[in-house]
């Protein structure tokens, strides 16, 4: 149902800051002693190879770093590979062929592996004992999830056609590791500073548990049949978006993420309208239309 395969490659100057300056904000106001339990898998690593150190002036001592603030080679490279993908057990009835009815019980799985790597370098010809440093990240996600689905179809007459599905909630048991691989290196005057965690068996390794609760969708349709050789449909769907969910393994939900998805999504109106238009039994005519609305309340 998704293809998650990207591999992307950012390179540029970045003519004001670095990402240490950003590490260096986070920072401000905690003590050596606190950097590694409230940042141990990003700003621990740069403290450890001394991308970010205790410096002094006049006014005392504060954390800085080698890397120039700016005027630099920054660049990032990222690939994940992955998919969605269901399975769909299926039964249907119908009473005395005017009726229609089926059911579905639908089995999902998501996977998606992947690594994101940042380099920062100083410019040629900059004096500057600072070469390069990178940070690279291992992650994954897993996830199993089902939802049910059901329909009915209606021949009201001869010539009209009446439909109506529902389909629940995917709810979704997701595992997300984070792994941080011995890549974090920093190099200054051509010679390796540090290298942080060196060995596959040092690396950080974080493993999280989540659920997540997708939309629920409710589609109604109408279909007229014109003589043996034309039909005319029109569907409307209704999507709710802001009765998505994102919680613990538990099933609580996470306040903040579940403010979010209110505050910023609204329900999607789907109207799809469509013929078919037979000109002999071995060819035919289709044309649609579809419009949509948007399901962002507000710009993220």
């Amino acid at each position: 149902t998704n293809d998650f395969n990207i591999h992307t490659l950012t390179k540029g100057i970045n003519p004001t800051s670095s990402k240490i300056d950003d590490y260096l904000a986070q920072i401000d106001g905690f003590s050596e002693s606190d950097i590694q339990d409230a940042f141990p898998y990003t700003i621990y690593p740069a403290w450890n190879t001394y991308l970010i150190d205790i410096y002094q002036d006049q006014q005392g001592e504060y954390y800085g770093s080698p890397v120039p603030q700016g005027n630099i080679w920054q660049g990032q490279e990222s690939e994940f590979k992955g998919r969605s993908e269901e399975w769909t057990f299926v039964g249907s009835a119908n009473y005395a062929e005017r009726l229609f009815l089926g059911i579905s019980a639908n089995l999902g799985h998501i996977k998606r592996v992947g690594y994101r790597n940042l380099k920062e370098e100083a410019r040629e010809g900059d004096d500057t004992p600072f070469n390069e440093w990178s940070f690279r990240e291992d992650l994954s996600s897993n996830g199993l999830g089902g939802n049910v689905k059901v329909g009915m179809i209606y021949h009201a007459s001869p010539v009209v056609r009446i439909g109506a599905a529902f389909h629940t909630p995917t709810y979704y048991d997701m595992r997300d590791t984070y792994f941080l691989e011995a890549d974090l290196k920093a190099y200054q005057d051509n010679n390796m500073l540090y290298s942080a965690y060196k060995g596959s068996n040092d690396g950080y390794d974080y493993s999280s548990n989540y659920t997540i609760k997708t939309p629920w969708h409710f589609i109604g349709s109408v279909a007229g049949v014109i003589g043996t050789n034309a039909i005319i449909s029109m569907d409307y769907e209704y999507v709710a978006n802001e009765t998505m969910r994102v919680g613990d393994d538990r099933g609580n939900d996470y306040p903040d993420v579940t403010y979010n998805i209110q505050d910023y999504f609204k329900p999607s109106h789907i109207i799809r309208i469509g013929g078919e238009y037979r000109v002999n039994p071995n060819w035919s005519l289709r044309a649609g239309y579809s419009i949509k609305t948007s399901q962002v309340e507000k710009a993220v």
